[in-house]
C-alpha cells in the first residue's frame, strides 16, 4: 500500500490526536529518514495538520555489513558510543487537503 494511502486511512479512522508511524523500505527517504512518527493533530473538513517527528540514534550495530543502510547506521553508532556525535531529534508541522 502506498504511503499516501496509509496517511488517507489513519486520517479518516482518527479525527483527532494519535500518534501513527511509517517506515520506508527505499529510496532517498530510506536512507534519509528510515522511520519516522507522525500526529494527525486536527482536521477541519478538508484541511488536515500533521506533525511529523523523530529521534535519531543509533543504539545497535547493525549486520550484514555488506549494506549501504547498515554501514550508515553503524558509522552512526559507533560515533555516538565514542562521544563524538549526539542523538538528536526533529519535527515539523505541516496542512495538507485530503
Amino acid at each position: 500500500m502506498k504511503k499516501s494511502n496509509e496517511l488517507k486511512k489513519s486520517i479518516k479512522k482518527n479525527k483527532k490526536k494519535h500518534e501513527h508511524s511509517v517506515e520506508f523500505k527505499k529510496g532517498d527517504l530510506f536512507y534519509s529518514v528510515q522511520h519516522c512518527h507522525y500526529t494527525i493533530k486536527s482536521v477541519k473538513g478538508k484541511k488536515v495538520k500533521i506533525k511529523a517527528h523523530d529521534r535519531y540514534d543509533f543504539t545497535e550495530f547493525r549486520r550484514p555489513l555488506n549494506t549501504m543502510a547498515n554501514v550508515a547506521n553503524n558509522l552512526g553508532y559507533l560515533l555516538e558510543r565514542n562521544k563524538i556525535t549526539y542523538p538528536y531529534s526533529w519535527s515539523v508541522n505541516f496542512s495538507i487537503r485530503t
